[in-house]
């Protein structure tokens, strides 16, 4: 498995590699982790913005003839493919282990092993606990 293979898809070494069971760094001295969290994130936000600002043409049959539909629902309607579906596949594998160790993150144990500034960076805000549960 490949360095990044396994940062994402191992909690304690995601944590080690993101620099979260360290105490903050003095502010004068760089923090050796925070490139890691840079790259992390840029390719993250880059996946986003390739899917969201991606698109197939409006007109049905150029589409049909560039071979973005690949079928039809039962009412009809064209299924259409996202033109980026196959680089966003070979990524997939890592985006979904970094979801999972995200979410494991979570975990009170996985809590304990991490410097007490990243675990406030997992608390809820007020302003998203009102957004779930329907407040203003």
């Amino acid at each position: 498995m490949s360095e990044s293979g396994e940062v994402l898809s191992d909690v304690d070494a995601f944590i080690a590699y993101v620099g979260a069971d360290r105490k903050s760094c003095e502010p004068g001295l760089e923090d050796p982790c925070g490139l890691n969290r840079a790259r992390m994130s840029f390719c993250v936000y880059s996946i986003l913005g390739v899917v969201k600002r991606t698109c197939w043409p409006t007109d049905l049959e150029e589409a049909k003839a560039g071979g973005f539909v690949v079928g039809y629902t039962p009412t009809g309607n064209p299924v259409f493919r996202n033109p980026c579906t196959e680089q966003i596949l070979k990524l997939l594998d890592n985006l979904l282990a970094l979801i999972r160790t995200h979410n494991t993150l979570y975990a009170p144990e996985m809590l304990a092993k991490m410097a007490e500034p990243f675990t406030r960076a997992l608390d809820m805000l007020e302003a998203e606990k009102s957004a779930i549960l329907g407040k203003k």
